[in-house]
C-alpha cells in the first residue's frame, strides 16, 4: 500500500524511513514493523517537509527525520544498511549500547559511524581491531564520553578511560576527539565539522555543521559515507561515494582543487588510497594533481613528518609500484623530496626519481615470479625492502646536513620521508652490502667453495665476510643487488587507471642468464651453510682466551681475536674447539706463557 502511494508520486522503488509525531492506537496494527522494515530507504526530494498515508484510519501525520528542506537540489542517497554491512556481534553490542543512551539520557543524538569503518564494511573488509569514528550532530565528543561512561557505569557495565585528544592538524586531527573503549572496541567521537581554510594553511577554522557539510568537507568521496544507527541506513551526502566504491574510482566530493588546496596533504592521500585499493583515480583529480599550485602547497604548507607517512602508507600497499608512478607521472614527487644542493653538478633529482621507480618496479617483477625460493620462504613483509631499492638512485651522491657532507640517500630518508636514525642505518648498510653483493653475482657461481674470488680470496670467506657486515639484513642485500644488476626498461600508459603495478619489462637477451645465475647464486650461498653467521660467537670467549693467551694485552686486539676465530670457523666448517685452540696456540704464540 505505501509503495503504491510512492508509485503515483513518481517516486519508483525507492522507500522512505519516517517516524510518528503523534500517532494514536487508532493506526492500523503493525505500523511501526510496516514503516521500519518495509521502507528501510530513506527519500532524498525537495518540496515539503511532511506527507499523508492513505488508507488508515488516523489523521495524524508521518514526517522524514530529517527536514526535506535540508536535502533540496542535493545528490544525497541513502541506502538500507541491512543489506551491504554484516556487523559482528560485538558490534551489533556496541550500538545497541550506544542508541540504548541516547534513548535513556533523551540527549536526541544522531549517531553516525564515519569514514573508513563504513568504506572497509561495503568493501566487505574486515579488521581484528577497528576503531570507530562517531560523528555527533548536537555537542561535542567530550561531552557525550561523559554521558556514555555515565550510562554504562549505571547499568555495570565496564567503559574504558577517556581520553582527550587534541586538536593537532600537524598531524592531521583538525578536532578535538574523545577516545573511550566499549566492549572492546576504541571509540573516537567528534562533531559533525564545517571547515573554513585560511590561505596560507591547511589549518581550518572548525564550526559545528550538517552531515552535509561534513560530507563534502572530507577528502575523498568513499570516506565521506555515514552509517546512520538510529535509521540504520548508509547515508551518501555527497550522492557518489557509494557508486565511487562500486565502480573503483576515486574522486574528491567537492572541485578537486579545491579539495587538494585546502589540504595539500590529500593529493597523498588519494595516491594511498587509490593503491591501496587499486582504484582508476577520477582525471579531473589526477589532472589537479599535476598542478603546480598544488605541489607547491604540499611543499610550503604540509609538515615533513606527515608527508612520510603516507609515503610509508602507500609502500605498504600492494600497489606501491604504482604509487611511485603517479608520484612520478603528476610530479608531486618535487615536493616530496626537498633536499639542500646535491654536489655533484650531474645530478638530476627527475632521473634519480626516475631510476628509483624503476628500481622499485624490479623488485616487483622480482616478488611476483618468485625467484627467489629461499626468501620467498621466510619472507615477512618489510619497507626496509623498498626503502633500499628506492634509494639506490640517490646512493651515489652527497649533499650537505648543516655543513656537513652526507650521503643523498640518507638524507632523504632522515629529512624528506622523516624514518627513524635507526632505520636510515639499517637501509645505509643494505645499501653497502648490495654493492659488494653485485661484484660476485654479475659472475658466474663457481663449482667450489673455496674457488677465488674476484678479490683473489676463498669466496667462502668473502661472502661470510660481508654477510658478518651485513647482519640480518643480509637477504634485502641480496634482493636489492639482483634488482641492480637486472636489466630492463619500464612501459606504461597511465598511472591513473588501477592494475598499472607489472610495468617493467626485462630485457628478452638477458633475462634467461640472469634468472638461472641469480638462483645459482642463492643456493650456493644456502650450501654453504653461513646464512645465519651474524648470529655466530667464537669458540672461545674473552676469558678463555685470555687463559690460552695470558700475555695478550686489553683492548682492541681482544676484539681482533675474536673476530679472526669466526673467519677460522669459516674456513673449517667442520673444525672442533680443539682444532681451534692449536690454532691459536700456533697464531699467537707470541702471547703464550712458556712454562704453560
Amino acid at each position: 500500500m505505501v509503495r503504491l502511494l510512492f508509485a503515483s508520486f513518481g517516486f519508483g522503488y525507492q522507500r522512505i524511513s519516517f517516524r510518528s509525531t503523534g500517532c494514536t492506537k487508532c493506526c492500523w496494527k503493525g505500523r511501526q514493523s510496516l514503516l521500519y522494515n518495509l521502507m528501510p530507504l530513506r527519500l532524498a526530494m525537495g518540496g515539503r517537509g511532511v506527507t499523508e498515508v492513505e488508507g488508515t484510519n488516523c489523521s495524524k501525520k508521518i514526517e522524514q527525520k530529517r527536514p526535506l528542506t535540508e536535502a533540496f537540489n542535493k545528490p544525497e542517497k541513502f541506502f538500507s544498511a541491512k543489506k551491504f554491512i554484516d556487523l559482528e556481534a560485538r558490534e551489533e553490542e556496541l550500538f545497541r549500547l550506544l542508541l540504548d543512551a541516547v534513548n535513556v539520557l533523551e540527549t536526541g543524538t544522531t549517531l553516525r559511524v564515519a569514514g573508513g569503518w563504513v568504506r572497509d564494511k561495503l568493501l566487505k573488509i574486515n579488521k581484528e581491531d577497528p576503531d570507530i569514528d562517531l560523528a555527533l550532530d548536537n555537542m561535542m565528543g567530550r561531552e557525550f564520553a561523559n554521558k556514555l561512561q555515565f550510562y554504562l557505569k549505571s547499568r555495570n557495565i565496564t567503559c574504558g578511560h577517556i581520553a582527550i585528544i587534541q586538536q593537532n592538524p600537524e598531524q592531521s586531527k583538525h578536532l578535538e576527539t574523545a577516545r573511550v573503549k566499549v566492549n572492546g572496541i576504541y571509540l573516537d567521537l567528534v562533531n559533525l565539522r564545517k571547515e573554513s581554510y585560511a590561505h596560507h594553511s591547511r589549518i581550518p577554522e572548525i564550526q559545528i555543521g550538517t552531515p552535509y557539510e561534513d560530507a563534502v568537507r572530507r577528502d575523498l568521496t568513499i570516506n565521506s559515507l555515514f552509517y546512520n544507527l538510529n535509521e540504520d541506513i548508509i547515508e551518501d551526502f555527497s550522492g557518489k561515494g557509494f557508486d565511487d566504491l562500486k565502480n573503483r574510482i576515486i574522486r574528491t566530493p567537492m572541485e578537486p582543487k579545491e579539495t587538494l588546496l585546502d589540504d595539500p596533504l590529500r593529493a597523498l592521500r588519494v595516491i594511498r588510497f587509490a593503491t591501496r585499493f587499486d582504484f582508476d583515480m577520477d582525471p579531473a583529480l589526477y589532472n589537479c594533481c599535476k598542478s603546480r599550485e598544488v605541489h607547491v602547497a604540499l611543499g610550503e604548507k604540509v609538515s615533513r613528518e606527515r608527508v612520510g607517512s603516507e609515503i610509508d602508507y602507500m609502500l605498504k600497499t600492494a600497489s606501491y609500484v604504482r604509487g611511485i608512478g603517479i608520484l612520478y607521472e603528476t610530479g608531486l614527487y618535487k615536493a616530496v623530496f626537498i633536499h639542500p644542493r646535491v654536489i655533484d653538478s650531474s645530478y638530476s633529482l627527475e632521473d634519480s626519481f626516475y631510476q628509483s621507480l624503476l628500481s622499485i618496479s624490479k623488485l616487483n617483477w622480482i616478488r611476483q615470479r618468485k625467484i627467489l625460493s629461499y626468501h620467498s620462504a621466510i619472507e615477512e613483509h618489510t619497507i626496509l625492502e623498498e626503502l633500499g631499492v628506492f634509494s639506490v638512485a640517490f646512493h651515489f651522491y652527497e649533499t650537505f646536513d648543516d655543513r656537513n657532507k652526507v650521503n643523498l640517500a640518507q638524507y632523504i630518508l632522515r629529512h624528506c620521508l622523516k624514518r627513524r636514525v635507526r632505520e636510515c642505518d639499517s637501509i645505509m648498510t643494505v645499501l653497502e652490502g648490495s654493492t659488494e653483493l653485485m661484484a660476485h653475482l654479475i659472475n658466474d657461481v663457481p663449482s667450489s667453495d673455496m674457488s677465488r674470488g674476484v678479490d683473489g680470496e676463498p669466496l667462502r670467506l668473502t661472502i661470510g665476510r660481508i654477510l658478518k657486515r651485513t647482519g640480518s639484513l643480509w637477504n634485502i642485500a641480496f634482493k636489492v643487488a639482483c634488482c641492480r644488476i637486472l636489466k630492463g626498461d619500464l612501459q606504461w600508459d597511465t598511472f591513473s587507471h588501477g592494475r598499472a603495478n607489472d610495468i617493467f619489462r626485462e630485457s628478452r637477451e638477458d633475462s634467461n642468464t640472469f634468472l638461472s645465475r641469480i638462483r645459482s647464486w642463492e643456493s650456493f650461498i644456502i650450501q654453504l651453510g653461513i646464512e645465519d653467521i651474524h648470529k655466530w660467537k667464537p669458540l672461545f670467549n674473552g676469558n678463555e682466551v685470555l687463559s690460552l693467551l695470558p700475555k695478550l694485552p686489553r683492548g682492541p686486539k681482544m676484539k681482533q681475536i675474536l673476530d679472526a676465530q669466526i673467519e677460522w670457523m669459516l674456513m673449517n666448517p667442520k673444525g672442533t674447539k680443539e682444532d681451534c685452540r692449536k690454532w691459536l696456540l700456533d697464531e699467537y704464540q707470541v702471547y703464550c706463557d712458556p712454562s704453560m
